[in-house]
């Protein structure tokens, strides 16, 4: 197929384009659309229709491509009616009709939902058409968050049934298919616009270009400053932007308009309206009644039950009042079960397809697809922090000033036995603080996070990745605030030593501290309960590591079985010289009516072996990350 000349406005017709099938343009002839211009490359963009919809992507060509006016970056959903400009030749899109984005309908039928022994919903049955944007009113507690959380996928219902487009879906269906906006902003403050867009499309592949969503939203003049300097609104605008990259047709909107002064809340409303217009189905709480009479429908509940549903203007005939701003005062002139009684009866339309199911989400992201975004953000969300950066490098300078001065310079003209006992104790303080390090620097990086992890969950998060992202960084800080109190304290102290034995050992203690930090971060539910744990479990690594006090029988065993500290401990003391570990002292025993005896006692009880206490205490790491990563699951599938 060849296109016709220059300077016309073609339609490309995609109809006849079976789904995983490709349409290529450009100059060679073995192309599906050939353009004979010497502006176009040989292959130059390539148009891919899938199940989900239509795709386009540039073909690395010399003079690129423009869609709606913007050039194409990597790959982008297209939509029906979409312009497309090729050097002078230009194309508007004509897409096959079951890929047509035309929003998405959403059947509720009798949902209930229950805390404890209190119903929060009560038998909620409602239609809503592909399209329409749709307000949520109600009283404080009436369950207007509760609703949006079950048709969002954010919590399920405890009965009754959701269907989309006639589907029955599930909560993990939805939660990745359907775009959720809670009231907080939920994105990193320290990243910029453009940032947030762009490993958000990285880490979950989304189908829109970064910039192309930021323009949606109106906020491609603000591409390039940080998420912290914008106002309330414009943050609200990029979390918006952010659900918008995966093209959602449903989106659900937990009173993301308050807190704003009134413009911004307008605008936000008129926004709102437009991506109705655009055929999203909008779903949104709002306090503002002023700016219902943009929406298409109303759904007003009064505790836990549905009272009306219906057009802005049938619900002021139905309440007769003479504008929606007296809702909320009208509401409270009669029972719940009044108004109940007199909303006007719709039976719910059946769902068209009743006992089929949606089909299920992808699986699971190959974990060094996500692995690598992750990282680039977290080393990016560091060097923004300055600040903290600092203050976590100056704890090791801190700590080595401080075992510095408790032990003093190099001593002379002490004893065997005393030098023994100095290093051995010289060498549990840097083992000690390797712990501390390396644990103080992990436990909050998960929980603090808490709130972003729930609403990245909803998008097939690898929760590995997401942890295996947040170590490699940490360990890399607490590995060289250990190397800061080790040289410190060495060049204090005059320790006699293989260094390079003794740092393998702190260094490795340390990444396994760092996997410590963040398992209990990750299993902690508040940031003030990992703070309260993890002295705790400090405490005990501190008792079991052999360094206080000699282990024996159960105690030993449970050391032996149970606390990393003390294969760190042993493995660090094999650093120590062989004149040291070897060492050992006269003890004189009396005995009635006989000479006394002397014998010679170990002054150390001599490390195993230093291979097998490095592999113990390396499998104590994976297993804390593996601990890590299930808490990551569990808080991402409790908050759902």
């Amino acid at each position: 197929m060849t296109a016709s000349p220059k300077n016309q406005l073609l339609t490309l017709d995609l109809s006849g384009i079976p789904d995983g099938d490709a349409l290529v343009i450009g100059r060679d002839k073995n192309c599906d659309l050939i353009i004979d211009s010497p502006e176009i490359s040989g292959k130059h963009l390539q148009i891919s229709l899938k199940t989900e919809g239509a795709f386009i992507r540039d073909l690395q060509s010399r003079k690129g491509t423009l869609i709606n006016g913007r050039k194409l970056k990597g790959i982008v959903r297209l939509n029906n009616a979409d312009k497309i400009e090729i050097a002078d030749h230009s194309f508007v899109i004509k897409l096959p009709e079951r890929l047509c984005m035309t929003g998405c309908g959403i059947s509720l039928r009798n949902i209930h939902a229950r805390v404890s022994d209190k119903t929060i919903l009560e038998n909620i049955s409602l239609d809503i058409q592909p399209g329409e944007f749709v307000g949520i009113v109600g009283p404080s507690g009436c369950g207007k968050s509760t609703l949006i959380n079950i048709i969002s996928g954010t919590r399920n219902a405890d009965d009754g049934d959701i269907f989309i487009n006639g589907y029955e879906t599930s909560g993990a269906t939805l939660r990745e298919k359907v775009g959720y906006l809670p009231q907080a902003v939920v994105i990193h403050e320290r990243l910029k616009c453009h940032e947030v867009m762009s490993y958000a499309s990285e880490l979950y592949h989304g189908a829109r270009s970064p910039l192309d969503a930021l323009s949606m939203t109106g906020l491609d003049v603000c591409k390039d400053q940080l998420i912290k300097t914008l106002s309330g609104g414009q943050q609200k605008r990029a979390g918006l932007a952010q659900e918008l990259l995966f093209s959602p047709e449903l989106l659900c909107l937990d009173e993301v308009t308050s807190g704003l002064d009134p413009l911004s809340e307008q605008e936000m409303m008129l926004l709102f309206k437009q991506l109705s217009g655009k055929g999203k189905t909008i779903l949104c709480i709002t306090h503002y009644p002023e700016r219902l009479l943009l929406c298409d429908k109303l759904v007003v509940l009064l505790a836990g039950k549905m009272i009306f549903y219906g057009t802005p203007l049938e619900a002021m005939r139905h309440f007769n009042i003479d504008s929606l701003e007296q809702l909320y005062s009208v509401l409270q002139c009669h029972t719940p079960a009044y108004w109940h009684d007199i909303m006007p009866r719709q039976e719910p339309a059946a769902p068209p397809v009743p006992t089929q199911k949606a089909p299920p989400p992808a699986g699971a992201t190959n974990i060094l697809e996500q692995l690598f975004p992750l990282l680039s953000r977290n080393i990016k969300l560091w060097l923004r922090s300055p600040g903290e950066l600092i203050f976590l490098l100056l704890q090791g300078i801190v700590i080595g000033i401080l075992i510095g001065l408790c032990f003093g310079g190099k001593p002379d003209g002490i004893s065997i036995a005393e030098t023994c006992s100095r290093n051995n104790q010289l060498v549990f303080s840097l083992v000690l603080s390797a712990i501390w390090i390396g644990a103080t620097s992990a436990v909050r990086e998960i929980v603090k996070e808490r709130r972003i992890l729930v609403q990245e969950g909803r998008k097939r998060l690898s929760a590995t990745s997401y942890v295996l992202s947040k170590l490699i960084v940490l360990s890399i800080i607490s590995c060289v605030n250990t190397l800061i109190v080790s040289a410190l304290v060495i060049e204090w102290t005059g320790l006699d030593l293989d260094v390079s034995s003794l740092l393998t050992s702190l260094l490795l203690t340390a990444t396994v501290s760092t996997a410590l930090g963040l398992m209990v971060s990750g299993l902690s539910s508040s940031q003030e309960k990992a703070l309260t744990i993890l002295p705790v479990m400090i405490i005990g690594l501190v008792m079991f590591s052999g360094g206080i006090y000699e282990l024996k029988g159960g105690s030993l065993k449970l050391a032996r079985y149970a606390s990393y500290s003390y294969w760190a401990l042993n493995s660090a003391r094999h650093s120590l010289p062989q004149k040291i570990i070897n060492a050992r002292a006269p003890i004189v025993e009396a005995q009635d009516n006989a000479p006394p005896r002397i014998r010679m006692r170990q002054l150390m009880r001599k490390p195993q072996n230093r291979s097998k206490s490095l592999l113990i205490a390396a499998l104590s790491g994976i297993a804390f990350i593996c601990a890590a990563a299930t808490g990551v699951k569990h808080t991402i599938r409790r908050s759902s």
